[in-house]
């Protein structure tokens, strides 16, 4: 199995993990939350760096800790709801 399997079947497992949260986990004890935005290619670019500087924000908030009592899992999507391509052919 290569790397690239091993982390697409773990993003599908945490996020199978996010799914069943919405049921079994009570909602002062998690985020869910969701973002539909429309931006352009050099956008999408922007927002994908800016979440990589956030991760790694998030990282240092988490080594800082003391004494950390959890472990929580936080995930990102970030996808394209339309097709550029199909879009133009449809013009």
């Amino acid at each position: 199995m290569t790397q690239s399997l091993h982390i697409a079947n773990f993003h599908r497992v945490m996020s199978d993990k996010a799914m069943q949260s919405i049921d079994r986990v009570p909602q002062a004890q998690r985020d869910l939350s969701a973002l539909t935005l429309t931006t352009s290619a050099a956008g999408l670019t922007k927002i994908k760096l800016r979440l990589q500087a956030f991760r790694r924000e998030l990282i240092e908030l988490s080594e800082a800790e003391a004494s950390p009592d959890q472990v929580v899992q936080l995930n990102f999507h970030c996808f394209p709801l339309t097709s550029v391509e199909l879009e133009k052919e449809n013009s």
